[in-house]
């Protein structure tokens, strides 16, 4: 029971975070620190910067789309 309790806290916390995001005009991401940084979520603007569709998104490392940038700036 305790399990079924807290899978039902972290989907209420992250349709919060998610909500307060997606509200922001700023991008964002939502990655599971204890995961590889897998990125559980992401705004427009996110995809925007990243140039990226959602899709290619979600489920991969979030510092792997931060050295994609940098090798792109140093171009």
């Amino acid at each position: 029971m305790v399990t079924k309790s807290l899978n039902t806290d972290y989907d209420v916390l992250l349709n919060s975070i998610r909500k307060l995001g997606n509200n922001s005009k700023e991008s964002y991401v939502i990655f599971d620190a204890t995961k590889h940084h897998c990125i559980l979520e992401c705004n427009d603007s996110f995809c925007m910067l990243t140039n990226a569709a959602r899709s290619q998104v979600l489920n991969t490392d979030y510092f792997s789309w931060l050295s994609m940038d940098e090798k792109k700036d140093n171009h």
